[in-house]
């Protein structure tokens, strides 16, 4: 995302190279043209960033920076006012002026200070822009690849897992490539396993989890197995291998596999490629899913193989 907003900034300045007759490609004549200029960026922050430098950088707590954004929202409802852009005026009205006069005018947000109200003004912003430009876009940044997907399953949270161990309804844990520690309370992750009969982890990092773990099975990495998984934009995308591992490692969906075939138990026994492990996996989860649920996963699907919506 950084390098992309690094790479927005430079369009502004590659229209007068493009004015010259000067192509895209040519990159020394257009950094001749462009020189330092760079089109107008934004950041509204706690801290600095590594992007400070390109950028008009507003600081200030989680809820200055809401109020910086419903402040943006109602300057671009409105309209800046009219004449040119003074220098004291109000860093919300230049930044709703540069939005407005944008092609193509990008807001970005995320979760990762935890404030819905951040959210809110920044949807409030794109929604303002929409109305006057409808190349306007949003765009939210999330902590890891597959949050959005637990967040459109619903997914429980750990803790509902842990009082199942602890209720005896359940007495072995299964961790799929990733250390719970980094997730809840580690007193908690630590009463869990120590109160489950087996733990089994796979990975291919070595973790407080695995340390703690009765057995580990050595998992392939993203570019060691294909998989699929939920972006930013709420797409399914699909990886693919390009290194061969070394043994004993393994997709992770391969020793599920030689689990249920070892204890002949569980269709996982026949699977030959990661499709047949998707469709099982939609197969038993399905049942069990809300409508709304079952609509957001097959429209990730869907637009992971290209077909809209």
């Amino acid at each position: 995302m950084a390098l992309a907003l690094r790479q927005g900034t430079r369009q502004q300045p590659m229209e007068l190279a493009r004015q010259k007759g000067i192509a895209d490609w040519q990159d020394d004549h257009v950094r001749e043209v462009a020189q330092d200029e760079r089109g107008p960026l934004v950041i509204a922050t706690p801290d600095a960033t590594r992007l400070d430098s390109i950028a008009t950088a507003f600081r200030g707590t989680p809820g200055d920076i809401a109020r910086f954004g419903f402040a943006v929202a109602r300057a671009v409802e409105q309209g800046p006012p009219n004449g040119p852009s003074e220098g004291n005026e109000d860093l919300a009205v230049r930044t709703a002026r540069a939005l407005l006069a944008a092609k193509r005018p990008l807001v970005v947000s995320g979760t990762s200070l935890a404030s819905k109200a951040i959210l809110h003004a920044a949807a409030n912003i794109a929604w303002a822009l929409a109305k006057k430009n409808p190349q306007a876009s949003l765009s939210m940044v999330v902590p890891e690849a597959n949050t959005l997907g637990l967040a459109m399953m619903e997914a429980p949270p750990i803790e509902g897992a842990a009082r199942e161990v602890y209720e005896g309804d359940a007495d072995v844990v299964i961790v799929l490539e990733n250390d719970l520690t980094r997730r809840v309370d580690e007193e908690l992750v630590n009463e869990l396993l120590r109160v489950a009969k087996h733990v089994v982890v796979l990975d291919y990092l070595t973790t407080p989890t695995t340390a703690a773990a009765e057995l580990v099975l050595p998992a392939g990495t993203f570019a060691e197995s294909d998989g699929t998984l939920v972006n930013n934009e709420g797409r399914a995308q699909r990886f693919f291998q390009v290194y061969v591992p070394e043994a004993p490692i393994l997709s992770s969906w391969r020793w599920l596999a030689k689990a249920q075939a070892a204890t002949g138990r569980g269709e996982g026994a026949g699977w030959k490629n990661l499709d047949e492990v998707l469709a099982a996996t939609f197969s038993l989860v399905a049942p069990h899913l809300t409508e709304r649920q079952r609509r957001l996963l097959l429209g990730a699907a869907a637009r992971a193989l290209g077909y809209g919506g």
